[in-house]
């Protein structure tokens, strides 16, 4: 199978397989099927991430006289699809195909596409002859030819393709057929925006990584505000060395407006200039300079991030086009994203009670600012989650459940304070309460990470991996510098029982915020669930916060045959964590083969609502104790059915 991108002509039409990663099972035959044929398939099925493979993913699709983009429940949702599609639609190469019975995302609408859902890989079925006629057209576009069907090219055509196999095609053929006029007069949404590579003008290739790096930040941040349409980078970095202007880039993107950047060093200063440009006439709309000492690139990163998008709020957003739960203060709106930055890291109960302080000024500015409330509401409920026992952990619990609720009543329509709500429901084990809130979330919010991951993190603890997986994914493609989304898709894919593609995810968090609590720690248990206790304890011992550092040596050293060690580990998991362990302490008890203690553990949690329980369906740690009675009436009682 073809694991390279094209090489030099060679008398194959070169087609480049566009998919869901969740989809690859099910698409591998359609790729082998292609390649039967005689195509030159191009796919990532074999393909290792990292900085390379954007590249070949970039020259892939240059490259390819074909994009055949296979719709499905996962795919549409993909932003990476969704970029492969707009390249493959703006050069006129777009073969769309469904394995789902699902609608093309919008912008994909007009494009008649091959249906192959049912199909089973039969090269004889007329489904798939559809689909050869249809990548004959497009590939003969492009002077290249189906080896199967030898559709001559649309210049000069010799034997005009049958109207079934157009209209298959599409309107991509009349766009080349009229020069690309259609391409560039479509209307781009109104506020649409496309982030391109910053330029380094500082003769120094070093600073090319920090210039990279304040592009990937703004974009990560705008596409974090739902009002706005962010293009994501596959499709803004094919224009790092473009030499079109910028009105000619904006109608090939499909945007509104863009966004550019250069860098300059001086000593030990950056200067980053940052402007807005209409799309619709080149003209620049607004522009800022930024003068910062080079002492702290993440803070840097960051800091410019949050003044871009808070002028970009105030630029863009009219007060009708405000997203509910929202905010017309930009010293708010910045000091919001200092929250959510610091609560998206994860850290220690320093650094959460610190997002939860800041959200607050952010009200004191603001009163009626719902989605600050909704982001101290998730702060004071993770502090209660993971750090507070007794009394405090209740109080923190109100506090955290009641700024939920007001976050709701302050603005019904915010996909923010809904999922808030359902947080703060799910943490006082209501289950079946938590439903409504993240379902009018999924209904309110198109494209908020935060939103998603509560939605999928929600799903995964039902054991829904087939919707909670999609939802998790999407949420590190809309925001990948967010170190809790690519934690959460990782600890949804370990409760999907996938450990072993859960190490990635777990390892690029820790990458984006070496402080980060619980990703040691979920990484010492996929390397138990692979029987690599070694590793395992290694990682548990590398785990910041004592919850999950304890619990897991005390799992993991018993099952290396050290039980003096252990003993000692579950012994100052009980001291120092009192009932805010008791979830912890029945996940070791269940490893150790304590049934009955187990137990114990569990119901005294659920009498203190220890929101550990929530994972209580699908935890694979507690594997051992999943046919006992009590178990199944502590299923119940949670709310699970």
């Amino acid at each position: 199978m073809s694991g390279d991108p094209p090489a030099a002509h060679d008398g194959k039409s070169r087609v480049f397989v566009s998919y869901a990663r969740v989809d690859s099972a099910r698409v591998q035959p359609l790729v082998e099927a292609l390649i039967a044929e005689g195509f030159d398939v191009w796919w990532d099925g074999h393909i290792p991430g990292g900085a390379s493979f954007a590249r070949e993913i970039e020259a892939a699709l240059t490259a390819a006289q074909a994009v055949v983009v296979v719709w499905s429940t996962a795919s549409v949702d993909s932003d990476w699809v969704r970029d492969e599609a707009a390249v493959g639609r703006d050069r006129g190469r777009l073969v769309p195909v469904r394995i789902d019975p699902v609608v093309a995302p919008l912008g994909f609408g007009q494009y008649q596409v091959v249906n192959l859902h049912g199909w089973t890989g039969e090269r004889t079925a007329k489904s798939f002859h559809d689909l050869i006629d249809a990548i004959g057209v497009i590939g003969g576009a492009g002077g290249g030819q189906s080896p199967r069907r030898n559709v001559a090219p649309l210049s000069g055509v010799a034997r005009p393709p049958s109207r079934r196999a157009f209209w298959i095609a599409g309107a991509a053929v009349p766009a080349i057929a009229l020069g690309g006029w259609w391409l560039t007069r479509r209307t781009a949404p109104a506020r649409s925006i496309a982030v391109l590579p910053f330029a380094n003008l500082s003769g120094e290739p070093g600073q090319d990584l920090v210039a990279d790096g304040l592009a990937e930040e703004v974009r990560s941040t705008l596409a974090r505000m739902p009002a706005l349409q962010v293009t994501s980078r596959t499709s803004s970095e094919l224009f790092r060395r473009a030499s079109q202007d910028s009105a000619a880039i904006a109608a090939r993107l499909g945007v509104a407006y863009l966004l550019e950047g250069t860098l300059q060093k001086g000593g030990n200063t950056l200067r980053i200039g940052v402007q807005l440009v209409r799309g619709a006439d080149g003209f620049q709309t607004w522009s800022q300079t930024f003068d910062r000492p080079i002492d702290s690139m993440l803070a840097l990163e960051s800091d410019i991030a949050g003044h871009v998008a808070a002028a970009l709020q105030l630029k863009l957003l009219t007060a009708a086009a405000m997203p509910p739960g929202g905010t017309r203060s930009a010293q708010a709106f910045q000091i919001y994203l200092k929250a959510r930055r610091l609560y998206a890291e994860q850290g220690d109960e320093a650094s959460l009670r610190t997002a939860a302080a800041l959200y607050e000024q952010a009200l004191a500015l603001d009163p009626a600012y719902a989605d600050a409330q909704a982001g101290r509401a998730r702060a004071l409920i993770a502090v209660a989650d993971q750090f507070a026992t007794g009394e405090t952990r209740r109080s923190l619990s109100d506090q955290g459940l009641a700024a939920a609720q007001s976050a709701a009543r302050l603005a019904p329509g915010s996909a923010e304070a809904q999922a808030a709500l359902g947080f703060a429901r799910m943490g006082r084990l209501d289950i079946k309460g938590a439903r409504g809130p993240y379902e009018r979330a999924g209904e309110l919010g198109a494209g908020d990470a935060d939103r998603l991951q509560g939605y999928g993190g929600y799903e995964a603890r039902l054991g829904r991996s087939d919707l909670a997986l999609p939802a998790l994914r999407r949420a590190v493609l809309l925001d990948p510098l967010n170190p809790s989304a690519h934690l959460t898709f990782a600890d949804g894919l370990y409760l999907a029982r996938r450990p072993s593609e859960a190490l990635v995810p777990l390892r690029r968090a820790i990458q984006l915020n070496q402080a980060i609590t619980f990703a040691h720690s979920r990484l010492g248990d996929c390397q138990v669930l692979a029987g690599n206790l070694a590793a395992a304890v290694v990682e548990y011992r590398a785990e910041p916060a004592a919850l999950y550092r304890l619990t897991g040596l005390a799992i993991g050293l018993q099952r290396l045959g050290k039980p003096a060690e252990a003993d000692k580990a579950l012994s100052d998991l009980i001291a120092q964590t009192g009932d805010n362990g008791l979830y912890q302490q029945a996940q070791v008890l269940a490893q150790w083969g304590r049934a009955a203690r187990c137990l114990d553990a569990l119901e005294a949690g659920f009498a203190v609502k220890d929101a550990g329980l929530t994972r209580l369906f699908v935890d694979p740690m507690l594997d051992p104790v999943r046919r006992e009675k009590r178990f199944d009436r502590l299923l119940r009682l949670v709310g699970f059915e």
